[in-house]
C-alpha cells in the first residue's frame, strides 16, 4: 500500500521532530527534579545529556569512517561498537558505584 498524501507524509515526520524536542525541553526544564530523584548533580544530568548528543551527532561520521578503511565490512562497526559501549559502561560503573540510590 503505497501512501500518496504529501499531506500524511509529512506529518509522520513532523511529529517525531517535535517529540525529540519535547524531550530535550524535558530535560532541560526538570533537570533538578530529576537529579534529586536519582541522587546525581546537575552537572552530571547535563553532562549525560551533551555527551549523548555528541554521540548521536559523530556516530554516523565514525561509522562511515569504520567502513571506508575496512573494505566495507559490517562487522567491524559491530565490533567497534561494542568495545566503545563496554568501555562507556565500565566507566559509568566507576563513577556511579559509591552513590547510594534512596528509594
Amino acid at each position: 500500500m503505497k501512501i500518496n498524501n504529501k499531506w500524511f507524509r509529512a506529518a509522520i515526520p513532523a511529529l517525531l521532530i517535535h517529540c525529540s524536542i519535547c524531550t530535550v525541553y524535558c530535560w532541560s526544564t526538570f533537570k533538578e527534579a530529576i537529579s534529586s530523584k536519582i541522587g546525581v548533580s546537575t552537572f552530571s544530568l547535563g553532562f549525560a545529556l551533551s555527551a549523548w548528543a555528541i554521540a548521536g551527532l559523530t556516530g554516523n561520521i565514525a561509522s562511515e569512517l569504520i567502513l571506508n578503511l575496512t573494505n566495507n565490512r559490517y562487522e567491524n562497526i559491530l565490533i567497534s561498537t561494542s568495545i566503545l559501549y563496554l568501555i562507556a559502561f565500565i566507566i559509568n560503573i566507576k563513577l556511579v558505584s559509591n552513590k547510594k540510590v534512596s528509594n
